[in-house]
């Protein structure tokens, strides 16, 4: 259980520097896909796979729809 916390931390960490970048990387993005895809197949999944699948989802718009500008404002504005 502590490893699908300490990876789903990583996770979330990576989406946030995606947004702050601009920029995925693309092997977080696949390593977010496969937890996503793993926490799903549990039977307790729930609200967890939920939340995964959002965090999918962000990194999938920030890929695509940003060109690179990031999604939130440095800390100073």
């Amino acid at each position: 259980m502590h490893a699908l916390e300490r990876r789903a931390k990583k996770s979330y960490f990576a989406v946030l520097d995606a947004m702050r970048t601009g920029v995925v990387d693309a092997d977080r993005s696949a390593q977010l896909r496969r937890l996503a895809g793993e926490v799903r197949t549990r039977r307790s999944a729930g609200v967890v796979a939920d939340a995964l699948e959002q965090l999918v989802a962000v990194m999938g718009a920030v890929a695509t729809g940003m060109g690179g500008a990031p999604t939130l404002p440095e800390l100073n504005q």
